[in-house]
């Protein structure tokens, strides 16, 4: 007597039938540095990508084959585009009712992309996909790719500073540095340094700033390559303040 197979089984045959005849539907969701990156990396090996992001403004970018990250030419969209093997989009719906290829990208321990994925490592990044597959239904499976915010804590108080960091063309500046010298305690003898790189995205995040200082505001100072650039914050009247800057503008 046959035993009935479970619909996860099904899926994932299926699955593999699909990654065989490169007809599998890769779904990306976020499509900053690391889900741009993704998705062209599968475009690239021959699978149509459907990418999902909420900002109307990198969809319609990527749809005319141009790149808002500064690591990542234009040609090299343009390439996939023209080939109608990338699609970007806003609306999720889209995603619905397609095979989707869920993937988990790689950091490495301190928090940076390991985009060192070749030929050899997509051999896995599928058979990782089939084994997360089974656990979804049978239609499609998900996977957001997203970046880690990285922070830095002082330990000194509750205040928060977060920063977007850009470059004058508006795409995020990756790894600028954000370094901000706090004194505090009799006289302002005791000193504290905080230097802490930004994302992909451009983003970073300082924690555990004190509420109160003797002599205000505190300084951040951001540096990208040869631009700097300094912004202020009193954490007396903004405690958790939110800064986009924007490297060589005035």
């Amino acid at each position: 007597m046959n035993e009935a197979r479970p619909a996860s089984f099904e899926a994932s045959t299926a699955f593999r039938s699909n990654q065989q005849s490169k007809t599998a539907q890769i779904g990306v969701i976020g499509l900053g540095y690391v889900g741009l990156r993704l998705g062209l990396l599968f475009a690239r090996h021959g699978f149509p990508t459907t990418g999902f992001d909420i900002d109307q403004a990198k969809v319609d970018m990527l749809e005319k084959g141009g790149s808002y990250i500064r690591h990542i030419p234009g040609p090299a969209i343009t390439e996939q585009v023209e080939r109608k093997r990338v699609r970007a989009t806003t609306d999720f719906a889209v995603l619905e009712g397609e095979q989707m290829m869920c993937y988990g990208f790689l950091h490495s321990h301190t928090g940076g992309l390991d985009s060192r994925i070749g030929t050899p490592r997509l051999g896995k990044l599928l058979l990782v996909a089939m084994v997360l597959l089974a656990a979804a239904t049978s239609r499609h499976a998900l996977c957001a790719a997203a970046v880690d915010v990285p922070v830095i804590k002082g330990d000194l108080g509750p205040c928060s500073a977060d920063f977007t960091v850009l470059d004058r063309t508006d795409k995020p500046v990756y790894d600028a540095k954000v370094h901000v010298t706090i004194l505090y305690g009799f006289m302002n003898k005791r000193k504290t340094d905080l230097e802490i790189g930004t994302n992909s995205d451009g983003k970073t995040r300082i924690e555990g700033l004190p509420d109160k200082l003797k002599k205000p505001p505190l300084e951040f100072k951001i540096r990208g390559g040869d631009l700097q650039k300094s912004v202020t914050q009193d954490p007396a009247t903004d405690c958790h303040a939110s800064f986009n800057i924007q490297l060589g503008s005035p």
